[in-house]
């Protein structure tokens, strides 16, 4: 679950009064198996289980193909012994098997602040006895560049939720914040 390959990149130009600073983070790699509701199902008993998972799979039709497990939500396997139990406890454990399939892929890149700023030419702040007028804007957290956001919806940076649930607590965080702000450099 460990951050690897983290990186940072600052860019940053200016050009006739207008200047521009970018500053870019991000985690090259990062893999998560975690036991959330947000990736596995019905991994909490107050969870709701899924419309397609009403039915539970029998080995027979496992082996039949007739129900696709690779589903992102699978249909429920009771268990070994044809016992009708879907909790890790009393053999359903099949639901909850580490796998890749539920293994969360955390890398990414995250604009972290981009600022737009205009100096005043010089000739103007002369006229009015300043050194230096800048106007600026910036963005805090500006975007994410991940390929899981739309699917689970989570902050990267996490790395556990906030409650007394217990494990099924991961991802449950309030979203990072977006800032915008602006301002006046003086410089008499």
């Amino acid at each position: 679950t460990q951050p690897r390959y983290q990186y940072s990149l600052r860019l940053g130009a200016e050009w006739n009064g207008i200047d521009l600073d970018l500053f870019f983070q991000g985690v090259g790699k990062r893999d998560m198996w975690t036991q959330s509701a947000f990736v596995m199902p019905l991994m909490r008993g107050a969870d709701a289980i899924y419309k397609n998972q009403t039915s539970y799979v029998t080995n027979a039709d496992v082996a039949a193909g007739v129900i696709n497990q690779k589903a992102t939500y699978p249909r429920m396997f009771p268990g070994n012994a044809g016992q009708g139990t879907i909790s890790v406890i009393n053999l359903g454990n099949h639901n909850f098997y580490p796998q890749t399939k539920y293994l969360v892929n955390m890398a990414y890149l995250r604009l972290k602040n981009i600022t737009v700023g205009y100096t005043l030419p010089k000739n103007i702040t002369q006229k009015i006895k300043l050194e230096k007028v800048r106007f600026y804007a910036g963005i805090a957290n500006a975007f994410d560049i991940i390929n899981h956001t739309k699917k689970f919806g989570l902050d990267p940076e996490i790395n556990t939720g906030n409650g007394s649930l217990g494990n099924g607590v991961w991802g449950r965080t309030d979203p990072f914040m977006r800032t915008y702000s602006c301002g006046l450099q003086v410089t008499f």
